[in-house]
């Protein structure tokens, strides 16, 4: 189990603040900053009940700005795979950094799992709701997603998203937003 684990995040500025969702897609650069939905969705994701759900799952966290939910579940729970994905590159290269800050983290200071459990492998990866050719190849059990809609008009294609990523028999989308 993940008791005494912590995540550890690197935010940085948002870049153009007076108009953060830029142009197009690919310039939203709201992910650099902490969201107060991604909080709440990591302490969901590191309560016990969610810790036993995730074992041996794979999950995939969609606009994952920083990461800190899928971060936490790799660092609590025992899941299969984690993928942490977004599209602006400034953010995916930021969410590397995190995965990166947390392995380093695990090597140095141990993790609190058990030492026979396996190392979950957690990635950062682009994905354009819009573009299937850039959905990962195999379905997955969990998508997990905190705030990710400004506008009502983006509900069908994260439902196209969603659809598109899940297990048809099994797969369960997790979403925390904060109305």
């Amino acid at each position: 189990d993940g008791e005494g684990s912590s995540v550890l995040i690197r935010e940085l500025p948002i870049t153009h603040a007076d108009n953060p969702f830029g142009q197009a897609p690919i310039e939203d650069t709201t992910g650099l900053g902490i969201w107060c939905a991604s909080l709440v969705m990591a302490r969901w994701l590191a309560s016990p009940s969610m810790v036993r759900r995730m074992e041996r799952k794979t999950v995939l966290e969609l606009g994952a700005g920083c990461g800190i939910p899928a971060l936490a579940c790799a660092a609590y729970s025992n899941p299969k795979s984690v993928t942490i994905t977004d599209l602006n590159p400034e953010t995916i290269d930021n969410i590397r950094y995190n995965i990166e800050l947390n392995d380093q983290r695990q090597q140095r200071d141990g993790d609190g799992k058990d030492a026979t459990a396996t190392k979950t492998t957690t990635t950062a990866s682009s994905i354009d709701w819009g573009d299937e050719a850039t959905y990962p190849s195999n379905t997955l059990d969990y998508v997990i997603c905190s705030d990710c809609i400004y506008q009502k008009d983006i509900v069908p294609l994260l439902k196209k998203v969603v659809t598109g990523l899940l297990h048809p028999d099994h797969g369960m989308f997790l979403y925390v937003a904060p109305e």
